[in-house]
């Protein structure tokens, strides 16, 4: 199988786009389809996500390895077919919403839609240049063997997973949400800080690694959370899902460029740890700010 340049970039763009097309409207079609039940549909759409995307990671690369890349890749097609079947089923009985159109410049004007953009974007930020460099901090500091890296960081991405089962349970009222604020902000800021302790013990590492993830977990599903509660339409939610994630990964993506830009000037990971602590406590603050608005 030939690799052709132009058609890769091709799809990658296309695969790029029916992502981010999805991961901004499956809010709202939450919310148009099950207001009574936001809370267990976002619990769903995070949980099956996390879920498919870590087996099909360990099940793709087994199939790749059996047969050949392009038959894993026509596999694949069928995942996409099978998409397309559920949108179709979906639009034939998507409960009927307000046609009122949504005044963007109004919206970019809102305070709270920049919060909800800002809380979403940094913890977008955390997670991919925390999974992306997580493992080499951790090699760099000689604190534990490739092995032991590797379990780490499979605890990192697995409790995710758990957060987005427990998300609903706190999220349930206000009190609850602040709960999930600070665990996010301790999470982080302790889940790297504990990197400078020093200590090279497993099971302080196991903790770390938790933290890290339980962060990362509960400020996910909270994010999609506040898409769908601080908001008064489905309609908005999509625009308000759109910036916010469209800042998101714009910041996700540069996040990790920067963190590795930055140990190559400096030759050590103390600058990229406080400024993750920084960021930690940015965010926690979002989320409180966030928590005094009621909708947009």
């Amino acid at each position: 199988m030939s690799l052709r340049p132009g058609l890769l970039l091709l799809g990658t763009m296309l695969i790029g786009l029916g992502i981010d097309g999805g991961n901004v409207l499956l809010p709202a079609i939450i919310k148009a389809k099950l207001p009574k039940q936001v809370l267990l549909g976002v619990s769903l759409y995070t949980t099956s996500m996390i879920l498919t995307s870590s087996l099909g990671t360990a099940f793709l690369a087994g199939l790749a390895m059996k047969f050949s890349l392009a038959t894993t890749m026509k596999g694949l097609f069928v995942f996409s077919l099978l998409s397309i079947v559920g949108s179709l089923l979906l639009k034939e009985n998507t409960i009927k919403t307000a046609t009122e159109a949504i005044n963007l410049p109004a919206l970019l004007r809102n305070k709270l839609v920049w919060l909800i953009s800002l809380f979403f974007g940094l913890q977008a930020l955390l997670y991919y240049s925390l999974t992306t460099w997580y493992g080499q901090i951790l090699l760099k500091l000689d604190r534990f063997s490739t092995k032991e890296e590797a379990l780490l960081m499979t605890i990192l991405q697995l409790s995710c997973l758990f957060c987005a089962l427990l998300t609903p349970i706190f999220a349930r009222n206000s009190l609850g949400k602040r709960f999930l604020i600070s665990v996010i902000g301790v999470g982080f800021g302790l889940g790297v800080v504990g990197l400078c302790l020093g200590s090279n013990n497993l099971i302080v590492g196991i903790i770390l690694a938790l933290l890290v993830g339980v962060a990362s977990g509960f400020s996910f599903n909270l994010a999609v959370i506040f898409f769908t509660q601080k908001t008064a339409s489905s309609r908005e939610t999509v625009a308000v899902s759109g910036i916010a994630q469209t800042l998101g990964y714009l910041l996700a993506s540069l996040g990790p460029v920067i963190f590795g830009r930055l140990y190559t000037m400096t030759g050590t990971w103390q600058s990229v740890i406080l400024i993750c602590l920084f960021l930690a406590i940015l965010i926690a603050w979002c989320g409180f700010q966030i928590e005094k608005f009621e909708t947009i």
